[in-house]
C-alpha cells in the first residue's frame, strides 16, 4: 500500500515538473530577454521592455511595495511620466498606484535617478495640498487641485514635460542610465556567448523585411513595380515598418504595404498597390481601416482614391468610430467634407451611443455635420448631448452654436447636470450666457432687416 503511494507521489512530482518546464519553454525568461535589452543601445525600448517584464512579473494587479526597491523605481518613473506625459498631474492625481496613495514613493523614484525638473514639478503641484501631502481620497485630491487655477497647473505641466517630451531625452536616459548601473539586480549575466545567442534569437523572431514595404520608404516606385509583377502576392504581405512612436524617435512596426502607403501619405504608391489587387478590407489590431488612417492624418487626397474604390465609408472600428467621426474629432474639415459627399452617415452612433457631434472643436465642423443631418440633440448613453460635452471642453463658441441650433439646455446627464450646471461648474456660464445674447441680439436685428 504505501509503495503504491510512493509512486502516486513520485508521479504527480514528474507530472509538475514536466509542465513547469512545459509552459517554461517557448518564453524567455526576464534575465535572458534583459541581457539584450541592456546591451543595446536604445534607452525607451530598455525602459519601456524592462516595465513591461516587472509588470508581467507580477502579474500586472499588484501593489507596488511588493516590488524589490530597484523595480520600484522602474514602475513608478515608467508609470507617472506616461500619465502626466498624457495629462499633466490631472491624470495622475485622478488614479493611484496600489501601495502609494499619497506619491511618496513616486517622487522619490524620480529623485534617485536625479530628474530633479521633474522632482520640482512634483513639489510645486503638491504645494497645493494640505502639508504639501495629496489627500488620500481621489475626489478630495481633485477637487482641491481642479481649484488651482488653471495657468499654475499648465505651468507645472509644462515643467515636467520638458523633461519628458520627443525633443528631450533627459527622463528616459536618466532612466535607462539607471538599469544598466543596477543590472546584476535585474538579472543580468556576463557572458558575450549567452548575449549573442539571445540576440540571434530575437532578430530571427522578428517579422522579415518586406521588399515591398522598403520600396515603399524610399520611394523606388520603379522598384514596386518589378517586384510586385514577379511576386504578386508580396502585395499583402506584412513587414517591419519605420514609423514614429509617441517620444518622436523611429520603430518598427508590422504593417500591410497599404497601411504603409497610407502612414507615409504616399499617393502614388497607393495608386500602384491598388493597381496590383491589394485587399482594401484590411484592418489594425483596433478595427480601423485604412480610411480611418489617412481621416486621422488629414490626408485628403488618399481618402478621395480610397472611397473610390470601395472602402466602407461608414465602416465601425472595435469602437464604433467611423471615419467620418475621426475626421470631426481631429478638426480635418476638408475630409469632412469629402466624406459627407461621398456619402457617410452623420447619424451613425459610436459604442457610447454617441454621433459625430461629440468630442469635436470647430464651430464650422459642427454647421456642416448638423446641416447633413447630424442630431444636435442626440443622447449618449452616459446622458450626455453633444452640449454636455462642449461644455466640459470648455468650448464656448461651439457650445453657443449649438445653442442657436436648438440644443436643449434642460436634459439632465446621468450625474442628473443639465448643460448649464456644466458651464457653471467649468467657470464659462458667464461668457456663454454673453455670447449666446450677442447672437440672439444679431439674430434679431437680421430677421428685423429682412
Amino acid at each position: 500500500m504505501k509503495h503504491g503511494i510512493y509512486i502516486i507521489l513520485v508521479s504527480i512530482i514528474i507530472i509538475v515538473i514536466g509542465m513547469y518546464f512545459f509552459l517554461k519553454k517557448d518564453k524567455p525568461s526576464i534575465d535572458e530577454r534583459l541581457m539584450y535589452l541592456i546591451d543595446d543601445n536604445d534607452d525607451f525600448e530598455l525602459c519601456d521592455n524592462i516595465y513591461s517584464f516587472i509588470v508581467e512579473k507580477y502579474n500586472n494587479n499588484f501593489d507596488i511595495k511588493s516590488c524589490e526597491p530597484h523595480e520600484q523605481v522602474v514602475v513608478l518613473v515608467w508609470h507617472a511620466s506616461g500619465i502626466i506625459g498624457n495629462g499633466g498631474f490631472e491624470y495622475l492625481f485622478e488614479g493611484e498606484f496600489q501601495g502609494d496613495p499619497y506619491f511618496e514613493l513616486t517622487i522619490d523614484a524620480f529623485q534617485k535617478i536625479s530628474v530633479n525638473k521633474a522632482v520640482t514639478a512634483f513639489n510645486k503641484a503638491f504645494q497645493y495640498f494640505p502639508n504639501n501631502k495629496p489627500p488620500k481620497s481621489i475626489s478630495k485630491r481633485m477637487d482641491l487641485y481642479q481649484n488651482v487655477p488653471e495657468s499654475e497647473r499648465d505651468k507645472i505641466n509644462s515643467e515636467f514635460w520638458s523633461v519628458c517630451n520627443p525633443r528631450s531625452d533627459e527622463l528616459e536616459s536618466k532612466l535607462a542610465a539607471f538599469i544598466r548601473q543596477n543590472r546584476y539586480k535585474f538579472g543580468y549575466q556576463d557572458s558575450s556567448e549567452r548575449v549573442l545567442e539571445i540576440k540571434k534569437k530575437h532578430e530571427a523572431s522578428k517579422p522579415l523585411e518586406n521588399k515591398i514595404i522598403k520600396a515603399i520608404e524610399t520611394k523606388d516606385y520603379l522598384n514596386l513595380k518589378s517586384l510586385l509583377d514577379v511576386k504578386k502576392d508580396l502585395v499583402n504581405a506584412p513587414g517591419n515598418a519605420k514609423v514614429k512612436n509617441l517620444w518622436g524617435k523611429d520603430e518598427f512596426e508590422v504593417m500591410l504595404p497599404i497601411q504603409y502607403a497610407v502612414y507615409q501619405n504616399d499617393i502614388k504608391a497607393v495608386e500602384i498597390l491598388i493597381s496590383y489587387d491589394v485587399n482594401m478590407e484590411v484592418n489594425d489590431q483596433y478595427k480601423n481601416t485604412v480610411l480611418h488612417d489617412a481621416t486621422m492624418n488629414g490626408f485628403t487626397d488618399i481618402v478621395l482614391i480610397l472611397i473610390n474604390h470601395d472602402v466602407g465609408i461608414n465602416l465601425k472600428n472595435s469602437n464604433g468610430i467611423t471615419p467620418l467621426m475621426v475626421a470631426a474629432r481631429n478638426d480635418r474639415l476638408d475630409c469632412v467634407k469629402v466624406l459627407l459627399e461621398s456619402g457617410a452617415d452623420p447619424k451613425v452612433l459610436d459604442e457610447d451611443g454617441a454621433n459625430c457631434l461629440y468630442n469635436i472643436r470647430r464651430t464650422k465642423i459642427a454647421e456642416i455635420l448638423i446641416e447633413s443631418g447630424a442630431e444636435v440633440n442626440n443622447v449618449a448613453i452616459d446622458g450626455d448631448t453633444p452640449l454636455h460635452v462642449a461644455c466640459i471642453n470648455k468650448f464656448v463658441d461651439l457650445s453657443v452654436y449649438f445653442i442657436s441650433k436648438g440644443a436643449d439646455l434642460k436634459v439632465k446627464n446621468k450625474e442628473g447636470k443639465t448643460p448649464i450646471d456644466i458651464a457653471k461648474e467649468n467657470g464659462i456660464y458667464g461668457e456663454l450666457k454673453n455670447q449666446s445674447n450677442k447672437a440672439n441680439s444679431a439674430d434679431a436685428k437680421s430677421r428685423a432687416a429682412d
